[in-house]
């Protein structure tokens, strides 16, 4: 049985597109031994750089953020339900309580106003996703080089000391890499978009009493469908700057490498999960320190830790097979 997994898998890797890394720099690759510590290393020895990149990221970033604090605008997500009804007097709930209180408006319908709130909330983050692609492209085109060591465009500092240029390079990716990235984040925006709204059609249903089992498989459906795009994104958004490919092949590369390597893949989900989790289950300063730390270090820790990722298995597996077929052709010429 374990053969038979070993052969699927091989059959499987030897199905991706084989091409050289996009490096500029000519010469070998530096020696990697363990690449936790290299990525820790990495992103320790490079964070000013990286928090430079990250301040043009936020710029990117700043209509998904102003969707995010939408809802404290209005005092939380009631107050936003109030604002889409129209409302301009509270409503009053407690009703068919006590002797000569009013009617007042029943619960079910508060919370379910309450929810299309939620929806119009999660269709407005969907759609400043795409705003992100170019400072994602700029932002990935920086953390490749770092983990490749490659050259970066250097200006001398007063003392002669060769300085990376960071705000060159960061547009120097998003002039090279900008479109894929848009196709890649409006099409997980409409993915985030349609999950979400299921989500919230079965709850609704749920909460009527309606859910049936046509709502039960498509829940699940959602689910299992939701968790692909984000692995998708942990390869696609390293691989779109590391290979000259076409992105269909970038695509079936990052497929293929997510259904052989499912629980290194899901590992790295989780790591990149907890900061958010964290910041979704506490409450007060906690809270306010562990937002405010994934707005100054997130975008060069997350992009630093994919590349890392990405590249092991580039460097594992695509770029051994690549220069084996390339020796290979090489002797066939000289026999001829």
């Amino acid at each position: 049985m374990a053969n038979q997994k070993g052969q699927h898998r091989i059959t499987l890797l030897s199905k991706l597109t084989f091409a050289p890394e996009a490096r500029s720099a000519e010469g070998n690759p530096p020696i990697i031994e363990g690449r936790f510590r290299y990525f820790w290393d990495t992103f320790k020895r490079n964070n000013n750089y990286l928090m430079l990149a990250n301040l043009f990221l936020l710029i990117f970033f700043l209509p998904l953020i102003v969707a995010l604090v939408l809802p404290n605008v209005f005092g939380g997500m009631e107050g936003l339900s109030y604002f889409l009804k129209k409302t301009t007097k509270l409503p009053y709930y407690m009703s068919n309580i006590g002797i000569g209180i009013s009617q007042g408006q029943d619960v079910l319908a508060g919370r379910l106003a309450i929810l299309e709130a939620y929806h119009f909330y999660l269709l407005i983050c969907a759609c400043a996703l795409p705003f992100t692609s170019f400072g994602l492209a700029g932002m990935f085109h920086i953390a490749i080089k770092f983990i490749w060591q490659d050259s970066f465009i250097y200006k001398k500092d007063s003392y002669g000391n060769h300085v990376p240029r960071i705000v060159k390079e960061f547009f120097i990716g998003v002039k090279n890499n900008w479109l894929q990235y848009l196709i890649v984040m409006t099409a997980f925006a409409l993915i985030f978009a349609g999950v979400a709204s299921s989500f919230v059609f079965f709850i609704r249903q749920y909460w009527q009493g309606l859910a049936g089992g046509g709502e039960w498989v498509l829940i699940i459906f959602a689910s299992i469908i939701a968790l692909f795009p984000i692995l998708l994104l942990i390869y696609m958004l390293p691989m779109i700057p590391m290979y000259k490919l076409p992105l269909i092949s970038k695509f079936k590369n990052s497929f293929l490498l997510i259904i052989t390597m499912l629980v290194p893949s899901l590992f790295i989900a989780a790591i990149s999960a907890v900061p958010f989790l964290l910041s979704a289950l506490l409450g007060g300063f906690l809270k306010v320190i562990i937002i405010a730390l994934i707005l100054v270090f997130g975008g060069g820790f997350y992009s630093v830790m994919w590349c890392n990722f990405v590249q092991f298995h580039a460097e594992k597996i695509i770029t051994p097979v690549y220069e084996a077929n390339k020796n290979k052709g090489k002797k066939k010429k000289k026999n001829k």
